[in-house]
């Protein structure tokens, strides 16, 4: 498979049609279509389906567009590092981190850092927490972070705070009059859920299979801040990680801990095998003295 019938395919879908995809990528329309087609004849599907006179990806291409999001993003980093080293723009300190702590975290210590370095330029993506893994691995970026610990041997992860998992519901709802939330009381509620597989839903499974009561969701989502929104939207009530709080307005909703007490543990990662840069690790000194 050709790299570039990959970035095409993203792009028009990204971009929501053969148009914005051929501006993006600085290539004519009639271009696009013949990318389009060949890539649809090496793989074997359909990818697209007119309807009127807009393309609109089927779901295979939406499928096949989760697997290659986070692989085209890391490759139009890698180009982007690749202009900075060319054009001598150094200085540049890449973060990757989960939406939770880069709407908390992150900002408190580059406050700190840029007093230090008022002339220093930041990159920051904000992904999930396996593509934070991956861009650190892959030199992408820099630092990352996340929450929970990795087992993966070429990264190093380093503890700079903790939180815990929580319930939020609407202010009105019966379940915000009580001190604590347990498994047993979300039997009768609809309950939104981290998406399946991720370290969070793990987490808060294994307090629902020691209580020996079924996990049943209604509605699940990769973001504790997605979560949170769905619950104003009065689609029931969610259990978070508590940095959530900090990236949405909570008026109209009440949060409440959730027993057993499960630690949220967040951290910075940074690959074992390569050195930091000054401005790294004047970033990881002061998140460390911080937390």
């Amino acid at each position: 498979m050709k790299m570039r019938h990959l970035q095409v395919i993203h792009a028009v879908i990204s971009h929501g049609g053969v148009v914005a995809a051929a501006d993006v990528l600085s290539v004519t329309q009639p271009a696009i279509s013949r990318m389009l087609q060949a890539a649809e004849a090496e793989l074997g599907l359909t990818l697209f389906e007119k309807v009127g006179r807009r393309l609109v990806p089927t779901e295979e291409a939406e499928q096949l567009f989760q697997e290659i999001d986070p692989f085209i993003t890391s490759f139009r980093s890698v180009q982007e590092r690749v202009v900075d080293i060319r054009e001598g723009r150094l200085g540049i300190l890449r973060i990757a981190a989960t939406p939770g702590l880069a709407h908390s975290v992150v900002p408190l210590t580059l406050e700190k850092v840029l007093r230090k370095r008022p002339g220093m330029k930041t990159s920051l993506d904000i992904r999930r927490r396996e593509n934070v893994l991956q861009m650190v691995r892959a030199n992408v970026a820099e630092l990352g972070l996340g929450l929970l610990p990795t087992d993966a041997p070429d990264i190093v992860s380093t503890p700079i705070g903790s939180g815990r998992i929580i319930c939020v519901c609407p202010a009105d709802h019966p379940l915000a009059a009580n001190t604590v939330v347990r498994p047993s009381d979300f039997s009768r509620h609809r309950l939104i859920m981290m998406t399946r597989g991720s370290p969070l839903h793990s987490l808060i499974a294994s307090a629902f299979d020691d209580a020996r009561l079924p996990l049943n969701w209604a509605v699940e989502t990769p973001y504790s801040a997605s979560a949170c929104n769905l619950v104003k939207a009065g689609f029931g009530v969610a259990l978070v990680d508590s940095y959530a709080t900090q990236q949405i307005e909570m008026g109209g909703l009440a949060v409440v801990p959730f027993e057993p007490n499960l630690t949220v543990t967040a951290l910075l990662y940074r690959a074992r095998h390569r050195p930091m840069s000054k401005l790294a690790k004047m970033f990881f000194t002061t998140v460390t003295e911080q937390n």
